[in-house]
């Protein structure tokens, strides 16, 4: 295997990179938030407050309609399009916006004007919505590889929610009004964005002022946007039908509650494989109408260092899972451990990421939509048999069984489409690793009972064992170097391959 290209893939780390600090931002001010405000308001409450998050989530999908996708892959394609691309776009999100989820709120209010849910429900919808126009901004910031400035943003954001949810809880307020400072967070957020956004397009602003603003040509790119807002229905549907699958069986809301904690770390970590694959997607779009045997060799090389990197995570978060719980939560929140161990499974399936990324470049996202509903139909279909049964941890293993039934489509799929062999002895290694990094996490988690011990040195075990394994070829490492900054390759016994650019 040739490798992918130099300059694209050092501009891809450099994306990925920018995105993994702001996601170690984000990640730390909403686990500390989290940790603040679930312990504040207890179980109970928190199962409201994610019930409301997750309805929110799913209606947000008819707001967005998969606009910030579309545009992220035309404006990486023709970057005049800009500011009115963006203009039909922002037109769609505020219309929808207003019927969806002001109908939300409306029929929320009308069936019970008192209750604390409908307070929550209501700020959470807001803020949606206000978030939904933020997206937009990072979409054509994004779009043009310059992620630091929209992870800025978005870091900015992270931190005001942080700070005033800290104080909102030191202080005793109410929990709608620490909502409402996370409201104002989010509006900060977009105005930042939007400054950004405004100096990238600068440039072509003039030239676009007076194209088409009419609503046709909004529903024109609405239309087009269909295959990706189904795309995001599905990805949220998958990260949040559990909790409404819960409410619909009336499980208590503790039972809510302790699934919704799981899930919530789960998908604190699934940021850090979703980060790359952001930054790979403009670029993939090009490389693929560029050529498709140079598209191939970039995804087989992705698809296997994901894996790499995914599956050891997976293994580390089922061995800490009671120890993340217990820190972040704390012991009144123990119910969450079993659902939080199952879910860990699903990151075995990291490599889905770069292939739905793959097709969706490929535009195949139509495709990618049925097979990804179809998994769906199967989650829901396990979950309605196993929640009565086993509760939280019945709907976890039913989100694991449709991500990894996935796993095996698109791989089969993709590899054939490609001709490319499908890297079994890659596969073997790396799950070797990852079980001796596992054994020897227990071991060191008998012995000394530190969770801060686990994580410096299984990540070490896991390396190490790679390197006895020989798991990198020499070709291998050569792709590692060819997409590493210059300063960094320069003075490493890595000779940097011919022909990367």
């Amino acid at each position: 295997m040739t490798g992918a290209p130099k300059r694209w893939g050092q501009r891809v780390l450099g994306n990925a990179t920018a995105l993994w600090a702001g996601q170690a931002v984000q990640l730390a001010s909403m686990v500390l938030w989290t940790a603040l405000v679930a312990r504040y308001i207890g179980p109970g409450v928190y199962g409201i407050y994610a019930f409301a998050q997750a309805t929110v989530s799913i209606l947000l999908i008819l707001v967005n309609l998969g606009l910030d996708q579309l545009l992220i892959r035309d404006l990486a394609q023709r970057p005049g399009l800009g500011f009115v691309y963006c203009l039909h776009a922002l037109r769609l999100k505020l219309g929808l916006g207003f019927i969806v989820l002001g109908g939300f709120i409306a029929f929320t209010f009308i069936q019970d004007r008192a209750s604390e849910y409908t307070a929550i429900a209501s700020i959470v919808a807001v803020n949606g919505l206000a978030g939904a126009i933020g997206s937009l901004n990072a979409s054509m910031i994004n779009a043009r590889e310059v992620m630091h400035y929209s992870v800025a943003a978005q870091a900015i954001n992270a931190v005001l929610t942080l700070a005033t949810g800290a104080l909102g809880v030191w202080l005793h307020w109410p929990f709608s009004v620490i909502l409402l400072m996370s409201l104002g967070a989010t509006c900060v957020y977009v105005a930042i964005s939007g400054v950004y956004a405004r100096r990238l397009y600068r440039d072509v602003q003039a030239q676009q002022i007076n194209g088409e603003r009419d609503w046709r040509t909004s529903l024109g790119v609405a239309v087009r946007s269909i295959p990706f807002g189904l795309l995001v229905l599905i990805s949220v549907l998958s990260m949040n039908l559990g909790m409404v699958l819960l409410r619909w069986a009336h499980a208590p809301d503790d039972t809510i509650g302790y699934f919704a904690a799981a899930l919530r770390i789960c998908s604190l970590v699934i940021l850090v494989p979703g980060s790359l694959t952001s930054a790979l997607f403009p670029g993939l779009a090009r490389i693929y109408a560029e050529s498709e045997q140079r598209f191939a060799r970039v995804f087989e090389f992705a698809w296997r260092f994901f894996f790499l990197i995914t599956v050891p995570v997976a293994a580390g978060l089922w061995l800490v899972a009671r120890d993340v719980i217990l820190l972040i939560y704390g012991s009144e929140f123990g119910g969450a451990v079993p659902s939080l161990q199952i879910l860990s499974l699903m990151l075995l399936n990291g490599v889905g990421f770069v292939m739905g990324t793959a097709m969706t470049a490929m535009n195949r996202q139509a495709m990618s939509a049925g097979i990804q509903g179809a998994a769906l139909v199967v989650v829901a279909a396990i979950a309605w048999w196993t929640i009565p049964r086993y509760g939280g941890a019945g709907v976890a293993a039913a989100m694991v069984a449709g991500t990894l039934g996935g796993l095996v489509v698109y791989s089969t799929l993709l590899f054939r489409w490609f001709r490319l062999r499908f890297p079994i002895l890659w596969c073997i290694k790396t799950a070797l690793a990852a079980s001796i990094m596992a054994a020897a996490t227990l071991l060191v988690q008998a012995w000394t009972g530190s969770l801060p011990l686990v994580l410096i040195t299984a990540p070490i075990i896991y390396i190490l064992c790679h390197l006895v394994l020989r798991t990198l070829s020499k070709n291998d490492w050569r792709q590692v170097a060819g997409i590493l900054p210059e300063s960094i390759v320069h003075g490493t016994f890595v000779r940097q391959p011919q022909g990367m650019d």
